[in-house]
Parts: C-alpha cells; structure tokens; sequence
C-alpha cells in the first residue's frame, strides 16, 4: 500500500510516517502531562485532608486541655471515623476501577 502512495506521490509516505510519529509523540506528551496533573490533584487532596485532621484533632486536644472530655471525645471521634471511611472508600474505589480495566 505504501509504494502505491510514493507512486502517486514521491514524499508522501515520508510524510505520513513523520505526520504518524508527531502524532505519537504528542500523545505520549498528553499522557504525560494528565498524569503529572492527577499526581498533583491527589497530592494537594492529601495536604488539605492533613491539614483538616491535624486541625482538628488539635481542637479536640484543646477542649481535653479545657476539661471538656465530650467535645473532644466527639471531634476527635469523628475526625478519626472521617478519616478512615475516606480510605475505605478510595480503596474500594481504587479495587473497583482497577477490576474494571482488566
């Protein structure tokens, strides 16, 4: 098939190999870029989930400190049961998505 395309035209299958590989090579630069994006994405959404526990578990520390063990007791509880139903979620989330793909 390629020689009928240089029969018709000489450079045209050089044209369409280059025109095949700028293709390729900007998919690989897309692919890239979304990746790096993700990996961002999810690193800022660890930072502010820190930030949101640490914080309150802190307030949870201070109401201790102040003697107001069932304030701290509920703050502290519900950061933690927060906390770990996130994780359960992206895991199952992460097992979902990955036996989708298969």
């Amino acid at each position: 098939m390629l020689q009928h395309y240089q029969q018709i035209q000489p450079d045209l299958v050089e044209r369409i190999i280059s025109l095949t590989e700028r293709e390729a090579s900007h998919r690989h630069d897309m692919d890239r870029r979304q990746h790096n994006s993700l990996d961002k994405e999810v690193f800022r959404g660890q930072m502010v989930g820190a930030t949101v526990a640490l914080t309150s578990l802190a307030v949870a520390a201070f109401a201790l400190w102040l003697g107001h063990a069932t304030t701290a007791g509920i703050i502290g509880g519900t950061t933690v049961v927060g906390l770990a139903s996130v994780f359960v979620v992206g895991r199952l989330k992460g097992e979902n998505n990955s036996s989708e793909s298969q």
